[in-house]
């Protein structure tokens, strides 16, 4: 029983030694740098709202940029289902704006009646819908895949960091976006951020061009906000569609419409100068 007592002993003291052998390895595998061949991914968005992910100005597919994210399985299977997430959300925006199209022109094409204009609210309305569940399935996606490569670049290249390393982020908003900076887990305050840029000009060049444009984007989001209030009122209140002329609701929808397809656009850029320059100033 004693003999038996002192083989059953060593077991957990075995196991102990050939766990601290696998954490010790793996910490060496860091350590000698054998990821410093892994490329740093560069994640942006195109025109259409599609993620575009490259290594050194060449574009990959989501599929290789996986693969490198492999070396934590966990965080590759999550982007690769974010992913996918973003590209449903990115079609169900697709097809809200096919029907902001086809409800403007059937508003351009036919009389400006009470009963035409019911029905153009109505097919905006359900296609603001779809947008809208489309837009946050996109947005949670692009959040979470860029948080996904941030975290991998960080980790190939923690050993040749030097100082701060800064990521983005963005919230939606009444005007459209918000951007935020970080600097770890912690979001820079405004006086932080500008403390920053001014040790910093090439970062504060970068950021500047992205804030004027998100600005830019803001301003339009809130005419577009005036201009659907506007057509509103008009369409429930008979006494206004008695005394304003018909000819002032044309300009009113096509606004609308221009702006909903321009801000889109302005925004990704926004995101897509933010992310460049705080990836430039993370691997000068």
């Amino acid at each position: 029983m004693k003999k038996h007592f002192k083989r059953v002993k060593k077991i957990p003291v075995v196991l102990f030694l050939f766990t601290s052998i696998l954490a010790n390895a793996q910490t060496t595998y860091f350590d000698e740098g054998r990821y410093n061949d892994y490329p740093i991914i560069t994640f942006r968005e195109n025109l259409l709202g599609n993620p575009v992910y490259q290594n050194e100005g060449k574009k990959i597919k989501a599929s290789e940029v996986r693969k490198y994210m492999e070396i934590m399985p966990g965080d590759a299977n999550e982007f690769i289902k974010n992913q996918r997430k973003i590209m449903t959300g990115v079609g169900l925006k697709n097809g809200s704006r096919l029907l902001f199209i086809g409800s403007t022109y059937f508003i351009f094409s036919n009389n400006i009646t009470p009963e035409n204009l019911r029905n153009y609210f109505l097919i905006s309305t359900i296609g603001t819908a779809i947008n809208r569940v489309g837009a946050d399935m996109k947005t949670n996606g692009i959040r979470k895949a860029n948080f996904l490569i941030d975290n991998h670049n960080y980790l190939i290249r923690k050993e040749q960091i030097d100082g701060m390393y800064l990521r983005s982020d963005f919230r939606r908003n009444f005007f459209g976006q918000k951007m935020d900076i970080y600097e770890g887990p912690n979001l820079l305050s405004n006086h932080r951020l500008k403390l920053i840029k001014e040790d910093f000009p090439e970062l504060k060049l970068a950021l500047n061009k992205a804030e004027r444009i998100q600005t830019t984007s803001s301003i339009l989001s809130g005419v577009r906000a005036a201009s659907d209030f506007v057509i509103l009122a008009y369409i429930i209140s008979p006494r206004l569609q008695s005394s304003t002329p018909s000819d002032l609701l044309v300009p009113l929808v096509a606004t609308s419409l221009s702006i909903s397809l321009t801000t889109p656009l302005l925004e990704r850029s926004a995101r897509n100068k933010t992310r460049v320059g705080l990836q430039n100033f993370n691997f000068r």
